[in-house]
C-alpha cells in the first residue's frame, strides 16, 4: 500500500506565501499571470486558514486599484463562510475596505458603511482571542479619526485596555500556547499608533488647550503600560507595540499645540538616558517649543548643556536651537551654538544658516546685519562648512521677509525679496509675505 505525505495549512501557506513574493510589481502582463497562479494554488487548497485567506488578499491589495474587484468578491466569499468571517485577518481587510471607501469619498452616504464597521467591531470583540488584534483597533481607530469623532476614539482606547486586561488573564488561566505570557507578554490589542492617532486629533481640534487633562491620562496610561511589560521583562519587539518614537513624538506635538513648553521640558528631563538617545526628534520638538516661550533660549542652552554631550544631534537639532534666538536676537549665544554645532562635525543646511541669519536680523545692528552677507557668499559659493553650494528654500525667504518686517527693517524685507525675484522663487511667496513686501514698497516710494 502506498504511503501518501499529507500536508497540513501551515505548509500550504509557505508556498503560497512564496508565490506571492514572486508577483511582478513592474511588468503588468506578468502581474497578471502570476497572480492568476497564487489564485489557483490557493483554491486548491483543501482547508484554508485564516493566514491562506489574508496572504491572498495581501496579494491583491499590493497589486493596486485594478484588483479591487477581485479583491472585494474574495471577500464577499469569506463573508459566508461563518469559519473565515470570524477571524482577524478577514474583519481586519473588510475594516480597511471601509476605510478606504470612506476616505475616497465614494460613498455619498457614509452611515451604512459605519454601522458595518460597527458590527465587525463588536464581532471582534465577543471573541477578543481569536477575532481582535492591534491591527483591528487601529483599523476601527481610523474611521472614527477620518470622521472627527474624538470622544468615540477615546472610549474606543479605553474599552480594548480593558479587554486586554481580560484576554491575557484568560490566556494565562487556559495556559493558552499563543500567548508565551513571561517571553512575549500577554496580547497587545491597542498598539502604539493608536495613541499617536489619538493625540494628534487632540493637537488639531478646534481648541487643543481644553484636552490636556485627556491627553496627559492617555500618555500616562501608555506609559503605565509600557512599565508593567518592563517590569515583566518583554524583549525590545513587543515594546514597541506599546510606545513609539512616534507616539511620544505625537504628544508632544500636542503639548506644542497646547501651548505647553514646560510640560514637554518636564517630560523630556524625565526620560531615560536610553529613550532619549532613541528619539532625537523629540528633541527637536522640545527646542522648537523653547524658541516660542520668552526666555526659551536660556532653557535651551542649559537643555543642551545637560543632554547634548550623551545624544546623537544631527542638524535638525542644532536647527532647533538656534530657532531658540531668533526672538531675542542673542547673537553671542547663537554663535556659540553654531561653534559647537562645528565641533561635534556636523554640517550646517540651508535652514541653519537662516536661523542664524534671522538673530542677527532680530539684533538689528549694523555690525551684525554684516554678517548676514558674508553668510549668504559661503551658502551660495559653498566655501562654507557646508562644503557644497546652498540653495534657500522658499519658507526661508518668507521667514527672513517676516523677521525683517517684525524687526522694523525695511530695507532687509526688500533685500530679500529681491533675491526671492532673482531666484524665481517670488511667485511661491505665501501672501503674508508678498503683502508685506508691498507695504514696504509702497513706503519707500512714498518716502522718496
Amino acid at each position: 500500500m502506498e504511503d501518501r505525505f499529507e500536508w497540513d495549512a501551515s505548509q500550504f501557506n509557505v508556498v503560497l506565501q512564496g508565490l506571492s513574493q514572486l508577483v511582478d510589481r513592474h511588468d503588468t502582463q506578468r502581474r497578471r499571470e502570476q497572480i492568476d497562479r497564487v489564485r489557483a494554488f490557493y483554491d486548491s487548497i483543501p482547508v484554508p486558514d485564516d493566514l491562506t485567506h489574508g496572504i491572498m488578499l495581501a496579494v491583491y491589495r499590493r497589486a493596486g486599484r485594478g484588483w479591487k474587484e477581485e479583491s472585494e468578491a474574495l471577500l464577499q466569499l469569506l463573508q459566508a463562510d461563518p469559519a473565515a468571517n470570524a477571524s482577524s485577518r478577514i474583519i481586519n481587510a473588510r475594516l480597511g475596505d471601509i476605510y478606504e471607501k470612506l476616505s475616497s469619498h465614494r460613498m455619498p452616504e457614509p452611515l451604512p458603511l459605519l454601522e458595518e464597521a460597527e458590527r465587525l467591531w463588536r464581532q471582534a470583540t465577543q471573541r477578543p482571542l481569536d477575532s481582535l488584534t492591534e491591527v483591528t483597533t487601529l483599523s476601527m481607530l481610523k474611521l472614527y479619526h477620518y470622521r472627527g469623532d474624538l470622544e468615540r476614539q477615546q472610549s474606543l482606547i479605553s474599552e480594548v485596555m480593558e479587554l486586554e486586561r481580560s484576554a491575557a488573564a484568560q490566556a494565562i488561566r487556559n495556559a493558552d500556547p499563543r500567548w508565551v505570557i513571561e517571553r512575549d507578554g500577554p496580547p497587545v490589542f491597542v498598539h502604539a499608533a493608536c495613541f499617536s492617532m489619538l493625540f494628534d486629533s487632540f493637537a488639531h481640534s478646534d481648541q487643543p488647550a481644553s484636552h490636556v487633562a485627556d491627553a496627559k491620562a492617555a500618555y500616562a496610561a501608555m506609559r503605565r503600560r509600557r512599565d508593567e511589560a518592563v517590569r515583566r521583562g518583554w524583549h525590545k519587539r513587543e515594546l514597541q507595540l506599546i510606545v513609539t518614537e512616534a507616539a511620544t513624538n505625537a504628544y508632544l506635538k500636542f503639548l506644542q499645540r497646547a501651548g505647553l513648553a514646560d510640560e514637554m521640558l518636564q517630560l523630556w528631563e524625565g526620560t531615560s538616558a536610553s529613550e532619549k538617545e532613541g528619539n532625537p526628534r523629540a528633541l527637536v520638538a522640545v527646542l522648537n517649543a523653547l524658541a516660542t516661550v520668552e526666555g526659551g533660549h536660556l532653557q535651551a542652552e542649559q537643555l543642551m548643556q545637560d543632554d547634548g554631550a550623551n545624544v546623537r544631534l544631527d542638524v535638525q537639532q542644532f536647527t532647533a536651537w538656534l530657532s531658540c534666538y531668533t526672538d531675542s536676537g542673542d547673537w553671542r549665544g547663537a554663535e556659540a551654538a553654531w561653534r559647537r554645532m562645528l565641533e561635534r562635525r556636523v554640517t550646517p543646511d540651508s535652514p541653519t544658516y537662516r536661523k542664524l541669519m534671522q538673530v542677527y536680523i532680530a539684533d538689528g545692528s549694523t555690525a551684525q546685519l554684516a554678517k548676514i552677507e558674508s553668510l549668504w557668499a559661503e551658502m551660495r559659493s559653498g566655501s562654507g562648512p557646508a562644503g557644497r553650494p546652498l540653495s534657500m528654500a522658499v519658507v526661508d525667504y518668507e521667514h527672513l521677509i517676516k523677521t525683517a518686517h517684525r524687526c522694523g527693517l525695511r530695507a532687509e524685507v526688500l533685500k530679500w525679496a529681491d533675491r526671492a525675484k532673482e531666484l524665481s522663487a517670488w511667485h511661491q511667496i505665501d501672501e503674508t509675505a508678498q503683502h508685506i513686501v508691498a507695504q514696504c514698497r509702497r513706503g519707500e516710494a512714498t518716502r522718496q
